[in-house]
């Protein structure tokens, strides 16, 4: 594992963007499946506009900061997955703030999100939806409603790995599985940005943690709160 932080300076100090990159995705192959799952979101809610950004445009920018910035680079591999996916956040927000007009405290957003995990749900026989409290996010003013209520962010695949990192029934009926859609679809955000961490990258507690800059208690806390909604289905 040492071996890729060495041949990253190597083509830092070489000046070989190209083969810094390549190292990276042999790497790290899930950053641009996640860049990608982000941005059909965003894209979903109105944050960013349809078809101006692709999964390789916010790849090519986070090789690009590291490669540009030998202080970024750590010298333990344990790190560098931290300082990639910390980096790739940062884009993100970046483009939010570029389309909104607006900087986003997203640690102190993140806290203030997870008050909002509280409300219950009430689920029927078919998995239906009773009950939903607004989980709107603090500012949605970018969101299109309509857009909101008929759009479900996850792919049959990733319901499956959503129910197996959770440890729900895997017998579960369609209607229950679309519901479980709902529900991570009604997330706030960056509670969703810390659940994808988990669940999709497969990060441990202690990486999601640093990755979103708050405790790993309190990591545990919104997975714990986001599990159990999930078991109400």
């Amino acid at each position: 594992m040492t071996m890729t932080i060495d041949k990253l300076k190597e083509h830092q100090q070489a000046g070989d963007r190209q083969a810094f990159a390549e190292e990276l995705n042999s790497f790290l192959p899930d950053l641009k499946k996640m860049a990608g799952h982000k941005l059909r979101q965003w894209e979903a809610w109105g944050i960013v506009p349809r078809n101006e950004y692709t999964a390789q445009d916010i790849v090519d920018e986070v090789y690009l900061r590291l490669f540009e910035n030998k202080e970024q680079l750590p010298e333990d591999t344990h790190d560098l997955k931290i300082a990639i996916f910390s980096l790739a956040r940062q884009v993100f927000n970046e483009l939010k703030e570029k389309h909104h007009g607006k900087q986003v405290a997203v640690e102190e957003l993140l806290r203030q999100e997870m008050q909002q995990l509280q409300e219950d749900y009430t689920v029927d026989a078919e998995g239906e939806l009773l009950m939903l409290d607004e989980l709107d996010e603090l500012d949605i003013s970018y969101q299109n409603e309509q857009a909101r209520d008929n759009v479900l962010l996850l792919a049959n695949d990733q319901i499956d790995q959503l129910i197996e990192t959770m440890g729900l029934d895997k017998d579960m009926s369609r209607a229950k599985r679309k519901t479980l859609a709902r529900i991570y679809t009604d997330l706030p955000e960056q509670v969703r940005s810390v659940v994808d961490h988990f669940v999709f990258l497969k990060l441990s507690k202690v990486e999601v943690a640093a990755i979103h800059g708050i405790t790993i208690e309190e990591t545990e806390q919104i997975l714990s709160k986001v599990e159990a909604r999930l078991r109400q289905v």
